[in-house]
């Protein structure tokens, strides 16, 4: 499970605790066990909704641009990224998330064990993103942009912390 608590999130500019940052190491950690044994393959790790081209001529086209991120990871880590920008995208938009994961799933099957860590990478990246905002942040090194980011990504981290795990699967993944 995450580490994510009432603790976190941080707003921007906080600093965050010892505790937070040990909490959020230790799920890590726990993932980084996990995925030892779980499928690798090229992934985009950008997929969102600026990235996706839909072209709508007789057959839908769907491309993918901007492989800038493009690195051998696993698998399941594209789909987590992915179900995370778009939730973040549609206000945590549930239905929008569960046909994101059908179309995903007619294409390729994860193994129960993936599908039980999509909450945990959703979180992951998105307390990742803000740490790393927040470090930008109290650097001085942040320009509106990334402190808007960093905004946003505790808004959504909080509203899908409050969301559970429990209501994701069941209303994303069907399990």
């Amino acid at each position: 499970s995450s580490g994510i608590n009432a603790e976190w999130p941080l707003r921007p500019g906080d600093h965050p605790t010892v505790f937070q940052i040990d909490k959020v190491i230790e799920s890590i950690k726990t993932m980084r066990e996990a995925l030892a044994s779980y499928p690798q393959q090229l992934i985009n790790s950008d997929v969102n909704e600026y990235n996706i081209i839909v072209r709508e001529r007789g057959d839908t086209q769907i491309g993918i641009i901007d492989f800038n991120d493009m690195i051998k990871s696993y698998r399941v880590f594209e789909l987590g990224h992915l179900l995370g920008y778009m939730l973040e995208a549609q206000q945590s938009d549930l239905q929008v998330a569960q046909h994101l994961y059908s179309g995903y799933a007619s294409v390729t099957t994860l193994s129960p064990p993936e599908l039980h860590m999509l909450y945990d990478i959703i979180i992951n990246r998105f307390t990742l993103s803000i740490t790393l905002g927040n470090r930008a942040v109290i650097s001085g090194e942040a320009n509106a942009y990334v402190a808007k980011c960093v905004e946003d990504n505790v808004h959504f981290l909080k509203t899908f912390s409050d969301l559970g795990r429990k209501r994701f699967t069941t209303a994303v993944l069907g399990v």
